[in-house]
């Protein structure tokens, strides 16, 4: 994976910010693109086919995957906690995160999280609490 084939993305619930390098291998500026009117998809339409997207696991996350992958691109699913401590600094924005998250990326840092394939039937994530936890548990 070439520096230019990455995009970091901080996920709201009504709009995303972006970040890719620019012509000069430096961190563009953010895109702030929003959830609806399709501009979330016509912005992943114009950005170059098989570029990866790496962003945290949150709530939307199984939405923002199929948006990506539905343009042609691969999502990167991020353990939240280990972004936050490989991230430096005490105030994070979304313009910060957006840019950590493609340096991450970009040199093989990022703590990706397992995503089945969307051929499955749906993209989950495998639990990473292991199975003897839940041992003797009742249900309630």
């Amino acid at each position: 994976m070439e520096y230019f084939d990455c995009i970091g993305c901080d996920v709201h619930k009504d709009y995303s910010v972006f970040r890719m390098f620019d012509a000069q291998r430096k961190v563009g500026p953010p895109i702030r693109i929003r959830h609806e009117n399709g501009e979330l998809e016509r912005f992943l339409k114009s950005v170059p086919p098989g570029s990866h997207v790496g962003f945290e696991a949150c709530g939307s996350w199984m939405w923002l995957a199929r948006q990506v992958e539905g343009a042609g691109l691969v999502p990167r699913l991020g353990h939240p906690l280990k972004i936050k401590r490989r991230i430096p600094g005490s105030t994070r924005t979304d313009e910060t995160d957006s840019a950590g998250l493609l340096i991450l990326l970009s040199n093989g840092t990022f703590p990706e999280v397992w995503m089945a394939p969307s051929m499955l039937g749906g993209i989950c994530v495998a639990s990473c609490e292991p199975s003897w936890r839940f041992a003797g548990r009742r249900a309630r």
